[in-house]
């Protein structure tokens, strides 16, 4: 086969078995593809490598000791210092690129040693007249599947991959699951979800914001208010979406019988969605009435005079404890840009 065939089926395989798509661990994928064709100088690889490949040369028959899978494990042997700074998922990436050329070459008509020092020669295809020739129309067929295929399967891991793929068609909650896991931390993650209200069973075909997860179930966002699914919301479909580039961080805020909304408007910039979780002592607990619509998530709580924050928004809070003092410990999860501006 052709080196460009060579790669372009590597690539595809690759990315379909590793789920690798770093430019780092695709070019390792292409450079073992063609680490076969050292046993020969006629080869691009040989050229490159002419020492290496006329010393080969003249010792070994051709598509031998170079095209066996005692050769893909002495490559996975070599290249084990990328294991080890790098990742096993990049280490791998050589090898079984080496692993695809030579079993794409079985294809051919002169076949492999691939069992070498075994004499044996392993060819797929029992009829001489349907295995490939190097350059023949029918490679260039291939060449262009490969070429197909390796932008169908980069396409289909840079959306996360097989499984969230097929989650996803599914509409079940482990896709959704997945998609946070993959792209929360740098994007923003919107759901629509297909369910019902637990509160009066009224259904819902809606898009939520995605604020956090908890165990299995998620919190979530629209213009109306947050909810949390199975407690207000049970689901009978439920899909992902990566939105705008954002980030996510929180900050821990501690308070010692400080004017709550002061501080909480010093951190507010305006910029970014802000979530208040934690627990306040407060001193006048008279004044703050439980304003939690009956049907939605309880992002403040009244306990006599402890408050209790839950993925409260930040205006919220600000708007509720205006004028108390307070006592202990909030956590602000803080994404940036704002979901909702």
């Amino acid at each position: 086969m052709m080196a460009l065939t060579h790669a372009a089926l590597s690539v595809a395989g690759t990315t379909l078995l590793l789920g690798e798509i770093t430019p780092l661990g695709l070019g390792l994928s292409i450079i073992g593809s063609q680490l076969p064709d050292l046993d020969t100088t006629k080869s691009m690889m040989g050229r490159i490598c002419y020492p290496i490949a006329s010393f080969i040369e003249q010792r070994y028959s051709h598509r031998t000791i170079t095209h066996s899978l005692m050769a893909t494990g002495i490559i996975a042997l070599i290249s084990l210092p990328i294991a080890y700074y790098f990742s096993l998922k990049l280490w791998l990436c050589l090898p079984l690129g080496h692993l695809l050329s030579c079993f794409s070459d079985t294809f051919t008509k002169e076949g492999v040693g691939l069992f070498y020092p075994s004499p044996v020669r392993a060819i797929y295809g029992n009829n001489p007249n349907f295995r490939l020739r190097t350059g023949s129309t029918i490679e260039y067929w291939v060449l262009g599947l490969a070429l197909l295929l390796s932008i169908w399967s980069i396409n289909l891991q840079s959306s996360g991959g097989l499984m969230l793929s097929f989650n996803q068609l599914l509409g079940v909650r482990e896709g959704v699951e997945a998609a946070y896991n993959r792209y929360g931390a740098d994007h923003h993650i919107w759901v629509n979800i297909q369910g019902n209200k637990v509160s009066d069973r009224a259904s819902i075909d809606s898009r939520f914001f995605l604020i956090a997860q908890e165990g299995k179930d998620f919190i979530v966002q629209n213009n109306r208010g947050i909810y949390k699914t199975e407690d207000q919301i049970t689901i009978s479909r439920i899909t992902a979406e990566t939105g705008k580039t954002a980030t996510t961080r929180e900050k821990v805020i501690n308070f010692n019988d400080d004017e709550v909304t002061g501080i909480l408007e010093g951190i507010n910039d305006q910029t970014s969605g802000i979530y208040l979780s934690g627990k306040l002592e407060i001193d006048e607990p008279d004044d703050i009435l439980n304003t939690n619509p009956p049907d939605q998530y309880p992002i403040l709580t009244k306990t006599g005079n402890l408050i209790d924050l839950s993925y409260c928004p930040i205006e919220k809070a600000i708007e509720v404890l205006a004028g108390q003092f307070g006592y202990g410990t909030l956590t602000a999860r803080m994404i940036t840009p704002a979901p909702f501006q």
